[in-house]
This record gives structure tokens, C-alpha cells and sequence, in this order.
């Protein structure tokens, strides 16, 4: 999780103890946005253009791999 965190300048995150993982709120000020009911903009990690499967701490980074922060819409 240093390794993310060190790609971008300020972020913040809750650990949640139960899934032993963090939850992204922001990355530089800006912050995810619930837009609705059932839609909102938050952070997802992609890494060589994939969004990850597992949660950033438990997210593997090996050498030359393209690590990106998307702000995305989700719904749900």
C-alpha cells in the first residue's frame, strides 16, 4: 500500500478491520461523491489499464507496471 500511495500526493483512506483493507475517500481534495441513490463518483485502482481485482493493500505492483488512480462514476 506505500508503494500506492507514494504515485499520488494526498490521500486519504478509512482501514476497515473486517475485510483488514482500506477504502479510498480522496487523492489530492478530491472526494468521492455520492450522485444518487444508487450512483456516485468514486477512486478505483487500475494497474496496467485492469482495475484491480483486490483492495489497494492487498494489490501486487511488480516493476514497469503502470499504476493509475481513476475518479470514476459508479452505479450500483
Amino acid at each position: 500500500f506505500e508503494i500506492l500511495k507514494s504515485v499520488v500526493g494526498d490521500i486519504k483512506y478509512k482501514y476497515y478491520e473486517a475485510y483488514d483493507d482500506v477504502f479510498i475517500e480522496c487523492i489530492n481534495g478530491v472526494c468521492n461523491h455520492q450522485v444518487s441513490e444508487n450512483s456516485g463518483y468514486y477512486w478505483m485502482l487500475y494497474i496496467n489499464f485492469e482495475l484491480s481485482p483486490y483492495g489497494a493493500m492487498h494489490t501486487i505492483i511488480h516493476d514497469g507496471d503502470i499504476v493509475i488512480w481513476n475518479y470514476t462514476l459508479v452505479s450500483w
